[in-house]
């Protein structure tokens, strides 16, 4: 539009030219490269979502497509198109009808079946130089994939599967998948269905597709690290094992964990010690905590008999945010290698793999990151990654890290395939606005627990989106008071809670999520409150 008016001619003038001083120009492209237009609307999405230099070909598409307006218009297309009406009339139904057809692709867009057929990696990249230069069609398509409006609270429950009729509190447990991601699975399903031998090639490390290495730059841009650290894994106890079965412990060694420990990392390490004759060494963090008082008991552990430490980022029952960023450096200090268990932190916590130091690192994607079931990540240290192999020996052993990860067999790796489309839906939600909601959830559960007897294991700093509440009790906890709890509040009330014996304690885990709002927090605590727990003192 404005290319039209700026170069139409005037009637006195026999040839079409740009009557315009460079004063004027000027300041045309100053205000065009300033307005929230769709270009520039699109450049700035691409350039949060994917960086500055991955966009670079979209910005230099848009100038080119740009530049040729305008030449175009100068030649004289403009007077062209006044000399002959009837032209101009057919054109503009012709553009009528485009502005339709581009309405129908966002209103197909917004379904959740939008993404199928798309390649795992052309769905996770930036628009390219011909999508900007040629194509406001595929401008669209890439403004809605990349970025759907998503509402926070009980409006959110639409993009789940959830039941209608409970509260889900105890997302730390399983997760939920999107709906989105579950169809994208469900499509990666059929298509490796439809032709089994090409499916599977594309996943072997010697092919060249390797879709499982497009998934591992996507995970590793996340995380702020790169491919060749990422190796995908199935869980995070799987990941935790591969590191275990790779180091040589023997007698006299140690392998340091935490009272707080995921149960399957516990019997992993148990298990090796008795393989290895390595002994396994469990500091207590007594419960309530401060991040000081956990630094300074792990450290005292610490000596030079421990051959691996293995530190949760985010604790499974207990909910803690352990002070990683405070314990690694001095274990490294020490020349004791650290393994951080993360299974709740992807989706939980900002994560830059690289910079945190950690030796390896393991995550579960299908938690806090939206993707389904069966994936995950392991990341190791350039130092650690030669030293790194997969729990399987299979096909690929001889490749190293992480290639002899990609392919252990025939297995669905439709969950890994799925990843990129959680990333997606993780980035509509926005992490900021996302974290700001749980962290107000979070508060409001705080508030309404404390109020019905519960009390908190440590303070609120040392929580994200999970807190951990201890029932008092007139005597020690019980593994059958636990379940009466989670029984009971979801019999009763409808409401999913995660409760479990630590010790002697018996603690009460309340999550945030998207999907989750401040009433049912406060509805949680109404009900502890009426109903209780066993022994409740």
């Amino acid at each position: 539009m404005y290319l039209y008016l700026i170069s139409a001619p005037r009637e006195t003038d026999p040839m079409p030219t740009l009557s315009l001083t460079i004063g004027p120009l000027a300041l045309f492209a100053f205000v065009a490269s300033i307005t929230p237009g769709p270009n520039n609307l699109l450049l700035m999405r691409s350039g949060a979502m994917f960086g500055v230099r991955r966009s670079l070909r979209h910005v230099f598409g848009i100038q080119t497509g740009f530049v040729a307006l305008v030449v175009l218009s100068h030649l004289g297309v403009a007077a062209l198109l006044l000399a002959l009406p009837a032209t101009m009339s057919v054109l503009r139904w012709a553009c009528f009808g485009y502005l339709l057809w581009l309405a129908w692709l966002i209103l197909r867009d917004a379904h959740p079946r939008a993404a199928a057929g798309a390649s795992v990696e052309s769905r996770s990249r930036p628009l390219r130089f011909n999508g900007a230069a040629g194509g406001a069609h595929r401008a669209v398509d890439a403004a809605m994939s990349a970025h759907a409006e998503v509402t926070l609270g009980r409006a959110a429950r639409r993009h789940f599967l959830l039941r209608a009729d409970g509260s889900f509190l105890n997302h730390g447990s399983y997760g939920a998948c999107p709906r989105v991601v579950t169809e994208d699975q469900s499509r990666l399903r059929s298509e490796m269905e439809s032709h089994p031998d090409a499916f599977m090639a594309r996943m072997h490390p010697d092919r060249e597709q390797r879709e499982p290495r497009a998934v591992a730059r996507e995970l590793a841009a996340f995380t702020g690290t790169t491919s060749d650290h990422i190796a995908l894994v199935e869980n995070a106890t799987t990941g935790v094992q591969a590191v275990l079965n790779s180091l040589p412990f023997g007698p006299g060694d140690h392998i340091l964990i935490t009272d707080h420990q995921y149960n399957a990392v516990r019997l992993g390490v148990e298990a090796r010690c008795r393989e290895t004759g390595a002994t396994p060494v469990v500091v207590r963090i007594p419960l309530p905590t401060t991040s000081d008082d956990i630094v300074e008991r792990i450290l005292a552990a610490a000596d030079a008999r421990v051959r691996l430490v293995i530190l949760d980022h985010i604790t499974s029952p207990s909910a803690l945010v352990l002070p990683v960023e405070r314990l690694i450096p001095e274990l490294r200090r020490r020349g004791i290698p650290a393994l951080i268990d993360g299974a709740h932190a992807i989706g939980q916590l900002p994560l830059q793999l690289d910079a945190l130091g950690a030796d390896w690192y393991v995550s579960n994607m299908h938690k806090w990151a939206y993707a389904p079931r069966g994936s995950a990540l392991l990341y190791a240290s350039q130092a650690a990654a030669p030293l790194t192999r997969p729990v399987l020996t299979s096909h690929y052993i001889g490749m190293g890290f992480p290639h002899s990860f990609d392919y252990v067999g025939t297995r669905d790796y439709t969950a890994w395939l799925a990843v990129p489309r959680a990333l997606q839906f993780l980035r509509e939600l926005g992490t900021a606005q996302l974290w700001a909601h749980e962290s107000r959830l979070i508060e409001v559960a705080s508030g309404a627990l404390q109020s019905a007897g519960a009390v908190p294991i440590a303070p609120a700093s040392l929580s994200a989106a999970m807190r951990a509440f201890l029932l008092p009790q007139r005597r020690p906890a019980l593994d059958a008071d636990a379940a009466h709890v989670i029984r009971t509040l979801w019999e009763q009330e409808r409401i999913q809670i995660r409760c479990a014996r630590i010790g002697a304690a018996l603690l009460l885990r309340v999550c945030a999520q998207a999907y989750v709002e401040a009433d049912e927090m406060q509805a949680l605590g109404a009900a502890l409150a009426r109903h209780g727990w066993p022994e409740r003192r």
